[in-house]
Order: C-alpha cells, then structure tokens, then sequence
C-alpha cells in the first residue's frame, strides 16, 4: 500500500478518519463540527500550498482507511536550523478495521518526507500514548514541552 496525496473529492473521508480520531479520546463528542470541517479540508486542499494530507484508499471500494496531515509555516534561522519552514503533523487517523497493517505509518511517513521536500528541517508532531513507537521508528523523539493557548470553544451547532 502506498499512499496518495489527498484532493478536495477526498474532503468527507478525511472528517470521518478526524472522527475517529476524536472518537478514541472522547468517545461521545459531538458531531456538529463536521460539515465546517469537511469545508475546511475542501478549501484547504484546493487553495492552500502549505498542507498536504496523505491517504490509503479502502482496498474493497471507495472510502478512505488512513491519513497523515503534514502543515509547514514560516519560521526564521536560528541556532539549530537555517531553514525557513518549520513542519507539523497531525490528523492521524486508520479505520479500526484496518489497523496494525502499517497504514498510518505510511501515510506519516509521507507527509514528513512531503514536509522536508518543502523545505522544513524540523517537523513537530503531538503523540497520542500508544502511538509513540511508531513515530519513534519512523525518528522522532521527545523535544522541547510546549504550552498552548486555545480561545473559549466556539458553539457550532445550527
């Protein structure tokens, strides 16, 4: 399996696989953010050159059982890099059904090197626990903590 670079058509697969995602941390959220979400991923991959989001397509039909979102942003030379990129990874998600078969690996495994073609000599990543063998496989390693800021939630529903 290998995987391809996602387009705007792909937009609804990737919010089920964020679903997941969001599903194996809180098991009852809501679903009131998907069709901003789904608009987002379809704006996103038609317009925007700094995201590329990699994709295994359902081996049986249409559908999607994997992703791997890589995002680059400006960032100034410093003492540890020169480059003016720097590179996050996020949105990884694989299809229960289809997990263990080294599909997330792949898809993460592409958007790093999709991150590093474009320039970024760092890319970021937040690990769920379970998740940290394989990215430390595929040679990442604990770095620096960092503390976010997040705005009040906004309420999406109609």
């Amino acid at each position: 399996m290998t995987p391809r670079r996602a387009t705007p058509d792909d937009a609804a697969g990737l919010t089920q696989l964020r679903l997941i995602m969001h599903q194996a941390v809180k098991p009852h959220c809501g679903l009131d953010w998907m069709p901003a979400c789904e608009a987002a991923f379809a704006r996103a991959l038609a317009e925007q050159e700094s995201m590329a989001v990699f994709v295994v397509d359902h081996p049986d039909g249409p559908g999607l059982i994997a992703s791997a979102m890589g995002v680059w942003h400006p960032s100034l030379p410093g003492p540890t890099t020169t480059a003016m990129r720097s590179g996050e990874i996020g949105s990884v998600a694989t299809d229960p059904d289809h997990r263990r078969r080294g599909h997330a690996r792949a898809c993460v495994a592409a958007a790093r090197d999709w991150l590093v073609d474009e320039g970024c000599e760092r890319v970021r990543l937040t690990p769920a626990p379970d998740a940290t063998a394989l990215y430390a496989a595929l040679g990442f390693a604990p770095r620096d903590t960092y503390w976010t800021w997040r705005a009040a939630p906004v309420d999406t529903a109609p």
